[in-house]
Order: C-alpha cells, then sequence, then structure tokens
C-alpha cells in the first residue's frame, strides 16, 4: 500500500508541474480492499457511495482526503493525503468519490487542463 501512495503522490505531483496532462495511473493494491475514495469529511456526504462516507466520518478532522475502503483491510493506513489535488472538483458530484478495485487492480484517470491550479482525479 505504501508503493501505491509513493507511486500516486509522485505521478500528481509530475502532472501538477506540468501544462497539461490527461493519462491513467494504474496500481496495485491488496485485493481485500475494494474502493479507492476520496472526501471531505468536513462536507455533507452524498451520492452512490454515502454508505461508504458514513464508515469514513470516524476518519473526520484527519489531515486527509485519500481513503481505502474497508478500512480494516488497509494495513493499518486507511487514511493518506495527496498534495496538489482538486479535492472540490473530484467530489462536486458525490462524496465521497469512490473507485473500485478489482482483483488488487485500479486505475485512476489523471488530468490537468492548461489553466489547472490543481490535478484531477477521475
Amino acid at each position: 500500500m505504501g508503493i501505491f501512495i509513493d507511486g500516486l503522490k509522485a505521478d500528481v505531483k509530475k502532472i501538477w508541474n506540468a501544462q497539461i496532462d490527461s493519462h491513467t495511473f494504474n496500481g496495485l493494491l491488496p485485493s481485500k480492499i475494494k474502493y479507492v475514495c476520496f472526501a471531505d469529511l468536513s462536507k455533507p456526504l452524498g451520492g452512490e457511495f454515502k454508505d461508504i462516507g458514513n464508515d469514513l466520518a470516524f476518519y473526520e478532522g484527519r489531515n486527509a482526503q485519500l481513503f481505502f475502503y474497508p478500512t480494516g483491510s488497509a494495513c493499518e493506513m486507511p487514511f493518506h493525503n495527496i498534495p496538489h489535488i482538486d479535492l472540490e472538483k473530484i467530489i462536486k458530484n458525490q462524496n465521497p468519490f469512490c473507485i473500485s478495485v478489482i482483483k488488487g487492480k485500479v486505475n485512476l484517470k489523471i488530468e490537468k487542463d492548461l489553466n489547472d491550479p490543481l490535478v484531477t482525479i477521475k
């Protein structure tokens, strides 16, 4: 899991330093992890993954916006802070925004447009 986080942070930083980019970050995680979620737990929860958000609410107040779910399978590393991401844009339509992990593999579309100050993950 540490390798996944380090790789994602490095990839986001690289794109953040670029003027424009869009690609897929392919990550590997333990097979017991079902979702990678982005959330602002200080804001109202809603959308398709609201129930997961209710479980993540335990971590409100932590300096984090990425969460692994189920948290009990996250090797005591259930939450992380990923610098340079546009959390407002990521959770615009649903908070938390979760991406499925299938057989230990997850694909995150990472992009930044010319005038964007931060990176978006889809």
